[in-house]
């Protein structure tokens, strides 16, 4: 009982710590607190960071705003002879040692800071920033989203501040890899502001109510620690359900498969233009540019014949199965449905091979099948990708959502983001 208690006391304290590091940076101008204020949450972020061991802390970016992170660092959890647990979750790799995520630019990194909320909304604006019990920022878009990140790091306000990057596809493949690895995948707002798991799991409500007892978003995490990626007050909230996050280093074209390499996408070099799909590799040999993957898990350029992509299974209806092909017809418009599948038993053409790398990327499904989550993907056009899962879709939610139906420019009242920034290699 006294480990309980004492589990409970902590979590209340680090809740209270992340409020008032909130209502701080609230009594600022644009979330930049006063310098009063700032050394307050200097304060404080040195507390979070003792108490969480080095797992959270405060960073702040070069517009001079606070960010709550969660500290995700290369260590023996990243070795892919980890995640892949005797060949469970994952093959067995001999080629690499530890998951795409800790490559960056061909060099090992020493981890990565992920914001541990979604961005917030505050005074009816959005903000690229990560604080507890705020609205979620929603609207965003793709395109948005990497033009917000170019805007804060382009600030001068701050220029000691941290260069921030949106979320990669290869971070949040980590995340939820480990969350199968460990046996945890955390459950979260996936039914109207409850958990559709564990309906007596609630957040706090956000700020649109559709009535009769449906919510819309709840809250920046303000729901139980089973919301949160490891099952504590310490890990990253809302990888599952509440808002949508786009993020960056992932599309489809026409169905097939675009990627930058490993962990590049978060590279300091990238900028937006680095994301156009004009920017594609005419050899797959390419670091800084988008690059497909055939079936032998070699790369090869971008929307090359014979790389991987998603096509239907069956007559183009509405929410129909898919699989992963070599070759497709690209649908004629949005008209014809999309492809809705479960990611775990997302299986290949006949005579396809997944390579090791799909599922690294988590572009297909854990070999264990145990990842939660639906896939989505149109086959027309240019499509971005979100993840996690909004509100309103309850167990086709989870850290396995993926879905590319939307075009970059596309947003809604249920797609937000949320930021990164690398660890140097010690």
């Amino acid at each position: 009982m006294a480990n309980i208690q004492s589990k409970q006391q902590i979590e209340k304290r680090v809740r209270f710590i992340m409020q008032e590091i909130t209502n701080a940076a609230c009594r600022g101008t644009g979330l930049v607190p006063t310098d009063e204020d700032k050394v307050y949450i200097l304060s404080l972020g040195d507390e979070l960071k003792r108490l969480s061991e080095g797992r959270n802390e405060v960073i702040w970016d070069k517009k001079g705003r606070p960010s709550i992170v969660v500290n995700i660092f290369l260590d023996e959890e990243a070795r892919l002879s980890y995640l892949s647990n005797n060949g469970v979750v994952i093959a067995n790799d001999t080629t690499h040692s530890v998951h795409p995520a800790f490559m960056v630019d061909g060099k090992h990194i020493g981890g990565f800071r992920v914001m541990k909320f979604s961005w917030c909304r505050w005074q009816g604006a959005n903000y690229d920033v990560s604080l507890y019990n705020m609205d979620p920022a929603w609207g965003v878009s793709l395109n948005g989203a990497l033009t917000n990140v170019d805007n804060t790091n382009a600030s001068q306000v701050n220029p000691e501040g941290k260069h921030m990057h949106v979320m990669t596809l290869a971070e949040v493949a980590y995340l939820s890899l480990l969350c199968v690895r460990n046996g945890f995948q955390p459950r979260g707002n996936d039914n109207y502001g409850k958990s559709s798991q564990k309906p007596d799991e609630v957040g706090e409500p956000g700020g649109y109510d559709f009535g009769g007892g449906k919510l819309y978003e709840i809250k920046t995490g303000t729901g139980p620690t089973s919301w949160y990626h490891d099952g504590t007050i310490f890990g990253v909230s809302d990888m599952r359900g509440n808002l949508v996050n786009w993020i960056a280093g992932a599309k489809l074209m026409n169905g097939k498969i675009y990627i930058f390499k490993d962990n590049n996408a978060a590279s300091p070099n990238r900028v937006k233009a680095d994301f156009d799909i004009t920017n594609v590799s005419t050899t797959g040999n390419d670091s800084d540019k988008w690059v497909s993957i055939k079936p032998d898990g070699s790369f090869c350029a971008a929307g090359a014949e014979g790389c991987l992509g998603y096509d239907y299974s069956g007559s183009k209806g509405d929410a129909v199965g898919g699989h992963i092909v070599t070759s497709l017809t690209p649908q004629g418009s949005d008209s014809e449905g999309y492809i809705g599948t479960k990611l775990a038993t997302l299986d290949a053409d006949e005579g396809v091979s997944i390579p090791d790398i799909m599922r690294q990327l988590t572009l297909a499904g854990d070999l264990s099948e145990k990842i939660q989550g639906n896939l989505y993907a149109r086959t027309n056009g240019e499509r971005g990708l979100h993840v996690f899962g909004p509100y309103s879709i309850g167990g086709a939610a989870g850290v396995g959502y993926r879905n590319f139906l939307d075009a970059p420019a596309a947003s809604n009242d249920d797609t937000s983001s949320r930021s990164a920034t690398l660890i140097p290699a010690v």
